[in-house]
């Protein structure tokens, strides 16, 4: 019955046909005929498509009633009416993605169309791999010769929401690869006018850097999101600000944490987090003993305490790079094994870490191996800045005392 209806349809006259089509579009859909709908889909992609009349003019406008019909996920039809479940539209949706895909190039619009709406189908059945892999298959640029109707603000929620599903099951190397096609969106005015939309890109590049390890990048994306204020909800806006330093203290030592931990430190609202004891710690160059490392590690997801190169995990590495420098602002010079010691490890593997961040650049100091020291070298701006902070110190002082020989004479000198 349905061949024959659709043959009908096919050899009908051209000024109704599309009125034809949508009414049995809509006759399906009432009856829930998922088959017929399927076989229907297909039907006028492959034959009203490959007419050249059908191609311009029948196939995309049945296309978009069918896609607006079937995708629809409430109705106000009465209820004994209302639309499929998600079994039967994901079946439907599949059928027109398939037929589509073949087709793609002439009829793009309607392929980004169906694209978006099998993606929600598996979104909706909580299967998140292939909610983002159909996005993620889906090209914007592909098609020149006919362009889509698809504006940054579109093409930047479905990059979002392709990386969201690939973070929902942990794979954080497609999700990058997602997020890096929206952030060339990022600066554009449409995007940047929607500060919603921004603060969910940031949160999403701020979540893929963190699962990459690249932690100084995920703070400094987390801190900016934090202060997203009338966009993010309060107690988010703490959320981020509590990753921030979480990912600026698991980060390689160095100059750069070093700013990051001073804007973090100068936060206020910074006090009231778990981990602010180990960012006063970190941010003034205190050494770090293993009961606080302990008490902070209960902070970290899983990724975060994850073994690196050489056994150390993240956070193990990240500490003693820091009481490597903290060293650095306490002592002239220090004993390989002393320092080994110190840093819970070996004198070797002491002396390899104060070598690596010596090349990197993170670290001012000299081995001698001769005499098993490390020279630590002090740098002419770290001595002015003491300076400051000694002549600081001794004006206050210098004031208490006046303030007391005021109110005291008895004490004045």
């Amino acid at each position: 019955m349905s061949a024959d209806r659709l043959s009908q349809l096919f050899r009908a006259d051209l000024n109704t046909k599309v009125a034809d089509y949508n009414a049995y579009i809509d006759e399906l859909y009432k009856a829930k005929k998922t088959e017929e709908l399927a076989a229907l889909v297909k039907h006028v992609v492959a034959k009203e498509g490959a007419e050249a009349v059908g191609r311009a003019h029948v196939t995309p406008n049945v296309l978009d009633h069918f896609i607006a019909k079937c995708s629809a996920f409430t109705d106000d039809e009465k209820e004994e009416d209302k639309f499929f479940d998600v079994d039967e539209q994901q079946a439907v949706a599949l059928a027109a993605y398939d037929a589509l895909r073949v087709k793609h190039e002439d009829f793009p619009s309607q392929f980004m169309k169906t694209t978006r709406w099998l993606s929600e189908c598996y979104q909706g059945q909580g299967d998140f791999k292939r909610a983002a892999q159909t996005l993620s298959s889906f090209r914007f640029d592909a098609y020149i010769r006919t362009p889509l109707n698809a504006d940054p603000q579109f093409q930047m929620q479905w990059w979002i929401d392709a990386t969201m599903f690939y973070l929902e099951i942990n794979e954080s190397g497609p999700a990058s690869q997602c997020i890096k096609r929206g952030h060339s969106l990022a600066s554009t005015p449409e995007v940047r006018a929607n500060r919603e939309m921004t603060a969910s890109f940031l949160s999403c590049y701020a979540r893929v850097l963190d699962a990459e390890r690249k932690f100084l990048l995920a703070s400094r994306q987390y801190l900016e999101l934090s202060q997203m204020y009338g966009v993010v909800d309060e107690s988010d806006l703490l959320g981020s600000l509590g990753f921030a330093v979480i990912c600026a203290i698991l980060a390689k030592a160095g100059p750069s944490r070093a700013r990051v931990l001073g804007m973090l430190y100068s936060d206020e609202r910074t006090a009231q987090l778990p981990s602010y004891s180990m960012l006063e710690k970190m941010y003034k160059d205190r050494i770090i003993r293993q009961e606080e490392v302990e008490k902070f590690k209960k902070l970290l997801q899983v990724h975060q305490n994850a073994t690196v190169s050489g056994g150390d995990t993240v956070l193990s590495r990240s500490i003693k790079q820091h009481n490597v420098l903290a060293c650095s602002k306490i002592y002239n010079n220090i004993a390989i094994q002393e320092l080994g010691q110190l840093l819970g490890t070996t004198a070797a593997k002491a002396e390899a870490l104060v070598r690596k961040m010596v090349e990197e650049g993170r670290l001012q100091a000299a081995i001698d191996q001769a005499e098993g020291l490390v020279e630590f070298e002090t740098s002419q701006d770290q001595l002015n800045h003491w300076d400051k902070q000694i002549l600081s110190t001794c004006m206050v002082v210098g004031d208490v005392v006046e303030g007391i020989a005021a109110t005291n004479p008895e004490y004045s000198y």
